[in-house]
């Protein structure tokens, strides 16, 4: 500072300091409640089975953005609820010092990524003993997620079907694409063979037919590719409008039936590397009665080591 203004008044903030300072506190304000929303969201979703480092993360990130959001309110109320017309030199300078107020940091795109999934159950809960990651291609929008659904022991998922509503040409007619899904598991020389698919098809599987079998020619399966049609708003939705997988041969497949509808997105995730498909999960969106139906949403991959 120059010797001259060392003595000199601070500066009196002007009207647009104050636009800016509440700029900037209605800014922090929707990120701490973003963070604080993602948390709700992610508990909501029993976390996708996120490890309990992340969630212990996620919370500890949660009580943070509430303490800042109590901060940040105090600030809005001295620079929206509390100022003079005109407003007032002390006023001003209040109003900005309270939009600097120092807050803890909290960063969302840490809850934004997809949190690393825990292994399937161990112990005597197992379904199987080498059952070591998940895999996780996409969840869609809407419904239950079903139990795991898994190859016996010894065994790998090798092939898929899918049970497809086919497009019926008509905006008025309430369209679901693909509702369904079984898989082929095997031992490596495919000896013994066993068809797996979820419980309780009865009850959201009432759509579509069978559309045919595809299978990789050498080994098991290690990931899958599901086309997810976005949200359609006042528009007919159908969630997932196809499936395509992976061998670990290097073998891309594509069973038949799949609708690709022009908004439809793909999202892929594979098994690590030394292990195969060995199970799965769909989440399926009940029958809405007169609301709009959309089948499958989203599918998770077990992974067996090999």
């Amino acid at each position: 500072m120059c010797p001259r203004h060392a003595d000199a008044p601070p500066s009196i903030p002007t009207r647009p300091e104050i636009v800016q300072a509440r700029e900037r506190l209605l800014a922090s304000y929707q990120a701490n409640v973003d963070v604080v929303n993602r948390v709700e969201s992610l508990e909501n979703a029993s976390f996708f089975g996120a490890s309990e480092a992340f969630r212990n993360m996620a919370r500890d990130m949660r009580a943070a953005a509430q303490s800042n959001l109590t901060r940040i309110e105090a600030g809005v109320t001295l620079c929206f609820d509390r100022l003079s017309n005109p407003v007032t030199d002390v006023e001003t300078t209040t109003c900005v010092d309270a939009s600097n107020v120092k807050v803890i940091p909290v960063d969302i795109t840490a809850l934004s990524v997809k949190p690393p999934m825990m292994p399937g159950p161990t112990g005597a809960d197992a379904p199987r003993a080498d059952w070591v990651a998940n895999a996780y291609p996409g969840d869609g929008y809407w419904g239950d997620y079903l139990p795991w659904t898994m190859c016996p022991p010894g065994q790998y998922a090798y092939g898929y079907e899918m049970l497809v509503e086919a497009d019926s040409g008509s905006t008025k007619v309430d369209d679901t694409a693909v509702d369904w899904l079984r898989m082929f598991c095997g031992n490596f020389d495919r000896t013994v063979r066993t068809t797996i698919e979820p419980p309780h098809a009865e009850r959201y599987g009432l759509w579509g037919s069978w559309r045919g079998q595809k299978s990789c020619s050498i080994g098991p399966m290690h990931g899958m590719t599901i086309w997810i049609e976005v949200p359609q708003g006042d528009g007919d939705d159908t969630a997932a409008d196809d499936l395509s997988a992976t061998c670990v041969s290097g073998e891309s497949i594509q069973a038949p039936g799949g609708i690709r509808w022009p908004s439809a997105r793909p999202s892929t995730d594979t098994c690590p590397g030394g292990t195969a498909i060995c199970g799965f999960l769909i989440r399926v969106e009940p029958p809405q009665g007169r609301g709009d139906d959309t089948g499958m949403n989203g599918i998770r991959l077990a992974c067996c080591a090999l």
